[in-house]
């Protein structure tokens, strides 16, 4: 599990490609996050 700084810059790094992005490669950066952050 990533901790809470970890996790934001995490979040920050990936939001400016996913909003570039067409959305299959949307849908699967939701899932790399999914998986990278622990989330369900």
């Amino acid at each position: 599990m990533m901790g809470k700084k970890a996790r934001r810059e995490y979040l920050d790094a990936i939001r400016s490609r996913y909003k570039k992005a067409d959305k299959g490669i949307q849908q699967a950066s939701l899932d790399e996050c999914c998986r990278v952050c622990g989330y369900r």
